[in-house]
């Protein structure tokens, strides 16, 4: 009978010191999420990046200003800054991605910064058709002659710091129908690149029609788009060469341009160093990019060959009326604001 008591009485004891325990646990696990969610008790930064693509090749640019940069940035700030990655706008869709920096929702972004033309007009310079002559023209103009000192300032305005470009291979049409001329646009649904080419998809007479970046495979699939102005390299990265029968050069841009972007409030909350090795690393992802875009259009065209995606290549006459057709968009884009007719002067100041 003894032995029974003292059983029960150690079951008793064990019942106790788990209630105990859990308790406990709890109420940590409550202080915990009630702190700030960017730093823990060691100071460690821990960072939400949300991506407005889906994941591509290991190599790409995507990749490498995205997964590469976190890994760099952890491993050089030993550990101190996390950052945890959301392909495929899993946090936020992109079309509130500024908002969502602005407001701390999402610390770090990459997306297509001509996506946020309406909200920041500056945004759209990078999807000004014909802008650049090539990737070097194009970085000149955004690094040397002042439009990024002109968009970074507008993005501040909105809560927003910039932290690198992407530039990918050359922006062009990729179509399910061959596009031979201006004239072979007319009545085709044309992905929409941001407002500002609404005007001239009309002109041409193509619809524009809204599809979020990480939806283009499923629009082309199905048919909701003819047509897709988009970064040649994506036949390959994005597997789009199983949905478009034709890709048509020269392109629209020399590059297509992403950017990395960090939310202002969480930037001024960094140490000095930490700002600096980001700084580091943002610089040489961006010129990784710059090195990789110059060796991938021939193996791009090359890729679509093989995969029997056929390239058109426009007759000099054809391009000509093609870049003509386009001045609406100079146009329009300068008179946005004082900011974008800044731009548009250095743009013009430098052909």
């Amino acid at each position: 009978m003894k032995g029974k008591i003292r059983y029960l009485n150690l079951i008793v004891f064990v019942s106790l010191l788990l209630l105990l325990t859990a308790c406990t646990s709890s109420t940590s696990s409550e202080a915990e999420s009630s702190s700030d969610s960017r730093i823990d008790g060691n100071s460690e930064y821990k960072f939400t990046f949300n991506i407005s693509y889906p994941p591509a090749a290991d190599g790409s640019v995507l990749m490498r200003s995205t997964e590469e940069f976190a890994q760099r940035i952890e491993e050089r700030t030993d550990g101190r800054v996390e950052i945890d990655l959301f392909f495929s706008n899993q946090l936020v869709p992109q079309d509130q991605l500024m908002d969502a920096l602005k407001n701390d929702t999402v610390d770090l972004g990459y997306s297509g910064p001509q996506y946020y033309g309406d909200t920041i007009p500056t945004s759209f310079f990078t999807n000004i058709p014909f802008l650049a002559k090539d990737i070097d023209h194009l970085m000149s103009l955004i690094r040397e002659k002042g439009i990024h000192e002109i968009y970074q300032r507008e993005l501040e305005e909105n809560g927003v710091k910039l932290l690198t470009y992407g530039p990918a291979g050359e922006y062009g049409l990729l179509s399910k129908k061959p596009i031979h001329s201006v004239e072979d646009m007319n009545g085709l649904n044309l992905r929409a690149a941001g407002g500002l080419w609404t005007p001239w998809y009309e002109e041409v007479g193509a619809s524009p029609v809204n599809v979020a970046a990480a939806e283009t495979y499923e629009a082309l699939q199905r048919g909701t788009v003819d047509a897709i102005p988009y970064p040649y390299y994506s036949l390959r990265d994005f597997n789009l060469h199983e949905v478009v029968d034709y890709i048509t050069v020269p392109g629209v841009t020399p590059a297509a341009i992403m950017a990395g972007y960090i939310s202002l409030d969480t930037w001024n909350e960094l140490p000095e160093d930490i700002q600096e090795i980001i700084t580091e690393v943002s610089a040489e992802i961006e010129q990784e990019s710059i090195e990789e875009y110059k060796r991938d259009r021939e193996v791009t065209l090359e890729f679509a060959e093989e995969k029997g995606v056929e390239v058109i290549e426009w007759t000099d006459e054809e391009y000509e009326k093609f870049v003509e057709s386009s001045q609406i968009v100079w146009d329009n884009f300068a008179d946005l604001n004082e900011n974008t007719s800044e731009i548009m002067d250095i743009i013009r100041e430098n052909q």
